[in-house]
Formats: C-alpha cells, sequence, structure tokens
C-alpha cells in the first residue's frame, strides 16, 4: 500500500477503502514503512469521528461526505493511533480553503512546506467543494501540483470536484467574447493533464455523469442556452481526454438532469 500510493496517501487510502482493518497494529505497519498522516488528515478526524451528527446522517441515507461517514468504521484504537501523531492542532482550520486562498494571496504558503514533506493534500471536506485553484496551481505549479495529483486517483468525492472544477472553466469560457488569450489557452491546456491519471476506487465515467448532473442542476432553468452549450461541449471535447472512456459517448449517457439540459444535450450529440 505505501509502495503503490506513497508515503502520503497511503492511510488515507487505508482509511476510504478499508476502514474496519485500519487497528492499531496495522496503522502502526502503515507508519513503520514510512507513511504519514498529513495534519489536514487529522483535523478531519478529530472533526467529524464519533460525531452524533455522521452517525445519523449514516441511519438516515442523508446527504453527507462519504469520507466522514467512512471514518466512523475506524476501530477507535486505530483513531487514537492516529491523532496521536501530531501535538499541535487548530481544529478550526479549513486546510481546503486556506490553501485556496494561499494561491491568490501568498502571504502564508505553510501548506508548501508541509506538501513538500509529504504532510499535506486538499482532503474534500464538504458536500460541495471549489477546486479551481487545483486548476491553476497545475498551471502554475505542475511540480507541486503532482504530489496532490494520486488524490484523484483513489478518492472519488476529489475526482468528481476536479470535475466540476473542469466544467466551470469550460462554461466560464463558452461565455466569452474575446478572442482567446495565451493564459486562457494554457488553462484549457492543463485540463486533460489534470484528468489522465485512472480512478482506481470507482467508474471515472459514472463520477463524470454524477459531476455533470451536479454542475448544470444548480443553475436555473434558461441561465445556459443552446448556443453556450454546445460551445462548452466543443470545448469539453477539444481540450479533455480522460484515459478510461470516450467524452462524446458518455454525454450520450448523461442522467439525472433536468430535460431542458438534456434537451439541449441530444441536440449537441
Amino acid at each position: 500500500m505505501v509502495t503503490r500510493y506513497g508515503v502520503q496517501f497511503a492511510i488515507y487510502y487505508a482509511l476510504l477503502t478499508i476502514p474496519e482493518q485500519c487497528t492499531r497494529r496495522f496503522i502502526q505497519t502503515l507508519l513503520h514503512l514510512g507513511a504519514r498522516v498529513p495534519r489536514c488528515l487529522i483535523q478531519v478526524l478529530v472533526q467529524s469521528y464519533g460525531k452524533a451528527e455522521y452517525q445519523q446522517r449514516k441511519q438516515k441515507g442523508l446527504k453527507h461526505d462519504p469520507f466522514t461517514i467512512t471514518i466512523q468504521r475506524i476501530p477507535f484504537e486505530g483513531y487514537v493511533t492516529l491523532i496521536n501523531q501530531t501535538s499541535t492542532l487548530d481544529i478550526q482550520r479549513d486546510s481546503l480553503a486556506h490553501f485556496s486562498s494561499s494561491l491568490t494571496h501568498p502571504t502564508d504558503l505553510d501548506w508548501q512546506k508541509e506538501l513538500d514533506h509529504h504532510l499535506f493534500f486538499p482532503i474534500p471536506t464538504h458536500t460541495a467543494h471549489n477546486f479551481r485553484p487545483i486548476l491553476k496551481l497545475a498551471q502554475m505549479d505542475p511540480m507541486r501540483y503532482e504530489r496532490i495529483a494520486p488524490l484523484f486517483s483513489i478518492d472519488p468525492i476529489a475526482r468528481a470536484a476536479l470535475w466540476q472544477s473542469i466544467l466551470s472553466v469550460l462554461f466560464d469560457e463558452a461565455f466569452r467574447t474575446t478572442p482567446l488569450t495565451k493564459e486562457r489557452r494554457q488553462q484549457l491546456d492543463i485540463l486533460s493533464c489534470v484528468i489522465r491519471r485512472p480512478l482506481h476506487t470507482a467508474k471515472d465515467q459514472a463520477v463524470f455523469h454524477q459531476a455533470f448532473a451536479d454542475f448544470f442542476n444548480k443553475y436555473p432553468r434558461g441561465y445556459c442556452d443552446q448556443a453556450a452549450m454546445d460551445r462548452m461541449l466543443n470545448l469539453l471535447m477539444t481540450y479533455v481526454q480522460p484515459i478510461d472512456f470516450s467524452v462524446k459517448q458518455a454525454l450520450r449517457l448523461v442522467k439525472d438532469v433536468r430535460s431542458d439540459i438534456k434537451e439541449m444535450l441530444e441536440k449537441f450529440i
């Protein structure tokens, strides 16, 4: 596990996929093999583990971040072993928001130091995520982005957030009337790079379908007309080539969207 997913992601992958097996002994074995426990991961554990809110959401089938539900199945001894890996922690700090704002206002770059020591990655901690800053990171600092990139191969929620961010970039571009600038073209060119890694824990096409539906369902009927939809979908097929499926074929199979969006898709195809 450490060999395949690296010291930065081995424990996160274990918590995502085999939480019941994350006992004290198992966690200690991973630590002995070099696995690291990022502070942002401990933060999510402390905020969510054993909380009645998440237990109730799990029982009632309410909307939730699946990771916060998954970690409820970690044995308590494993949880204690993990949180004992740090001495100080700001529980209220939103690591993802801090990371996003620091890319725009680079006054506090602690995340860079933590990332360089395998102690940071942007864990999605809410049911709505904005990962567009990660696209910016991929454009500005490809080497540091590559240290984060394995997240999108193991976490389908992070992958869906990345897909929505890609759709957001294309949607904005579809409404522009000015010629394509060098910077905007560079942003479009980076989209295929960030989505080329295969997803190991789910079907990427299914994740894309859900991300596509969620993205358009949040806009009111009539916000996007046929011309804008056509421009966006042409951009999608031009600049985004996932490794596991054909975008054009996937668009034919999109479900769970409003009738107006479905009609525009059918006209485009």
